[in-house]
């Protein structure tokens, strides 16, 4: 059995991503975060592409779990799941002063042209997008929002007036576009 856990070293790649960016992640960043050689980490991932497709699905493995876990939740109503998701978001990208970024965001800010990972981050926005679209149709049901707006639309919307907040987020160094959105993009849209 291998001393070096697969999965401690795609989660120190997931933090990399959510900092520095693909451009910012250089195999001796993850070596020295892990403290392995660099032998170990090439019996684990063929290449630097490898080893990003694989901290992507590691990721999106973990907010799946968190939307799943939001969407069983019996006790909020559809907005109600919405906006927790998105609390929970902005906990995870400015914490404690600590910025981050969603690093699939980042992949593609960089200008990634990888096929694999585009392809890989396309199907996993899809897959969040997914769980707000089902959202906000159980809303438009329960007579929770009147916005006339098909729920697709509506979700591609709001998903990327969030990117925009954390965006603005990164370059101003301060949580109140993520706060902003809360407070204010939210109810606007969906009311």
């Amino acid at each position: 059995m291998s001393k070096y856990n697969r999965e401690e070293i795609l989660q120190s790649g997931v933090e990399i991503l959510t900092m520095k960016g693909f451009s910012g992640l250089g195999v001796q960043h993850v070596l020295k975060a892990c403290g392995i050689p660099k032998g170990s980490f090439y019996n684990f991932f063929e290449n630097k592409d490898t080893f990003v497709i694989e901290a992507i699905k590691l990721y999106n493995r973990k907010v799946k779990f968190i939307l799943e876990q939001i969407d069983n939740d019996s006790t909020l109503n559809p907005i109600e799941k919405i906006t927790k998701y998105y609390s929970i978001a902005n906990d995870f990208f400015f914490n404690n002063g600590n910025l981050r970024t969603c690093p699939m965001m980042n992949i593609v800010s960089d200008g990634v042209e990888n096929e694999a990972i585009i392809e890989l981050i396309h199907s996993s926005m899809d897959m969040h997008k997914g769980f707000i679209a089902k959202w906000i149709d159980r809303a438009t049901t329960l007579e929770l929002i009147s916005n006339q707006m098909d729920s697709v639309r509506l979700t591609h919307m709001i998903y990327d007036n969030y990117h925009g907040a954390v965006l603005r987020m990164k370059y101003e160094n301060s949580e109140l576009p993520l706060n902003n959105f809360i407070s204010n993009v939210l109810p606007f849209y969906l009311k």
